[in-house]
């Protein structure tokens, strides 16, 4: 087996303005959040995908054989999608056991800041250990029938970028997911594809 970097990106919103699915009116009422204190800071992502009335939104990505569950979320400022956060495990995790972020077994977290806003450049931050990443999550939630994920997690995320890492705490996060990409809201497509912005390091033959 060899090692390769890839990123499970989510395209078409980042660097976009929003006027349809995938906007922020008014931060619409949902039962659905992704949030998390960053560096003593409150987070929580505010671009709504209206074909599921949440923020956060996961899909199941079958890779190498193994259903992987991945969670994304955004933030937008000014009109412009700036922000990301975003989970990835393996579906098969124990529910409600402590897990630590590893890289190598592909169960990851990743933070992306849009720097200078519409610029296009992204600095990256994740809890791989070549980074200096670290920290656990919690699956307490995942109910295949009614197709809901819920967990939290904590950790330090280490800069892909040069960067002082990023301090995580208290993140916590409740999202319906999708079976296959073709359900996903037409403005967003997932993609495995060789990228250095949110690294998230997958086994390949």
């Amino acid at each position: 087996m060899r090692r390769t970097a890839f990123v499970l990106l989510v395209l078409a919103c980042f660097g976009c303005s929003k006027k349809n699915g995938g906007n922020t009116p008014a931060n619409p009422p949902s039962a659905y959040y992704f949030k998390a204190d960053i560096n003593g800071q409150s987070w929580a992502a505010n671009v709504y995908f209206a074909e599921y009335l949440t923020y956060p939104l996961g899909v199941v990505i079958n890779y190498n054989g193994v259903n992987y569950m991945y969670v994304f979320s955004f933030y937008a400022a000014n009109g412009d999608t700036s922000q990301s956060m975003d989970l990835l495990f393996p579906m098969n995790v124990p529910v409600n056991t402590p897990i630590a972020f590893d890289s190598a077994a592909n169960k990851s977290i990743a933070y992306a800041v849009e720097d200078p806003l519409k610029s296009g450049k992204f600095d990256g931050w994740n809890a791989a250990a070549p980074t200096g990443g670290s920290g656990t999550f919690t699956i307490t939630k995942l109910d295949q029938g009614n197709r809901i994920v819920e967990g939290t997690f904590s950790g330090t995320l280490g800069s892909l970028n040069g960067k002082a890492a990023a301090k995580v705490a208290n993140g916590t996060f409740s999202s319906p997911y999708v079976l296959e990409q073709s359900q996903l809201p037409p403005n967003v497509k997932v993609s495995i594809t060789q990228r250095l912005l949110t690294l998230h390091p997958v086994n390949t033959p």
